[in-house]
């Protein structure tokens, strides 16, 4: 594990990124902080008072910045392969991280120490999620679901059931209940209390990369056939409502914290937001130049970013300037 404090060239690249971005268009961002990443970077996090962004990368590395300035404030190694996912606690600044080494690492956030590793799964991790009081976390690899406790790293259940690769784990705000999707389109819910499925729906072989729960726990996004995104209501577990854009094929979804909107980011590098109230689009943030991996609401509702794969570049706007 490595820490690294900002450098002047640091700060060069993130005044430069201010300017035009080449193969990109829609809404100016606020910010754009390019990461210094050699390989192409799937997942991103932003911290409970939206001060700190976090990256991971296939180059095995996590970088740890500043907001709203993008200083690079510390560069963690530790991974044995790609770093697939990371998420930040939503009660204090611990950094989780999930890997293609199969592990699960836990990170101090203010020092970029690593505080633990477990053993999590045999296969590639693809999806982590905090429980709301940040006292479990799901992990998600193939055909595997499970929960650890935290503190202590003991596995609390396994979610057996799922036949392909998890990308998609979710909790509902009360933690009752965890979300998982799975590369066939299977959705699943299981009890968090007992560890039993609670019900499982699908829409047909849908590659799902991942999945949303709305705030205030009624309805589940997730991919739906190419062009749609479905809203599940999780009491019956039945479509609630499709939002088409057609010739997109969603890779990421993210509510915000009042659940007014949503976002989607997709394969073909797309980023939109839609209004939940009447289900329209309500605009285009942003076309990026590849696709479109990781979009995200900061956990305090100021912040929006999205994730640009290829270029390994994060654009973020002040929510007060997304469309309404």
């Amino acid at each position: 594990m490595k820490s690294s404090r900002p450098t002047l060239l640091g700060a060069l690249v993130l005044m430069s990124s201010f300017a035009h971005v080449a193969g990109c268009s829609g809404l100016n961002p606020d910010l754009v902080v390019r990461t210094t990443h050699s390989a192409p970077s799937y997942g991103m996090a932003i911290n409970r008072n939206g001060q700190r962004l976090a990256t991971a990368s296939e180059d095995s590395t996590i970088e740890v910045r500043e907001l709203p300035s993008g200083h690079l404030l510390h560069r963690l190694q530790g991974h044995q392969d790609g770093v697939r996912v990371v998420e930040f606690s939503p009660v204090n600044e611990t950094l989780a991280s999930g890997g293609w080494d199969g592990t699960l690492r836990f990170w101090d956030a203010l020092t970029g120490t690593e505080l633990s590793e477990l053993g999590a799964h045999t296969d590639r991790v693809y999806a982590i999620a905090f429980s709301p009081n940040g006292r479990l976390i799901a992990s998600a690899s193939v055909r595997s679901v499970k929960v650890w406790d935290v503190s202590s790293g003991q596995m609390k259940m396994e979610c057996a059931g799922h036949d392909a690769k998890v990308h998609g784990v979710a909790f509902s705000p009360d933690g009752r209940v965890l979300a998982s999707a799975d590369f066939s389109g299977i959705i699943k819910l299981w009890s968090i209390e007992t560890g039993h499925e609670l019900k499982s729906f699908s829409e047909g072989h849908i590659n799902i990369m991942g999945i949303a729960i709305s705030p205030d726990g009624q309805l589940l996004a997730s991919p739906s056939s190419r062009g749609t995104i479905a809203l599940w209501e999780i009491a019956s577990g039945k479509v609630f409502r499709h939002l088409t854009e057609r010739g997109q094929t969603a890779a990421s979804l993210a509510f915000s914290s009042d659940g007014r909107l949503l976002a989607s980011g997709s394969h073909e590098g797309i980023v939109s937001l839609w209004e939940m109230r009447s289900g329209r689009k309500v605009g285009t943030v942003v076309k990026l130049g590849s696709r479109a991996y990781g979009v995200a609401f900061s956990p305090r509702g100021d912040w929006f970013a999205a994730l640009c794969s290829k270029d390994v570049s994060v654009r973020l706007w002040r929510t007060s300037r997304l469309p309404r």
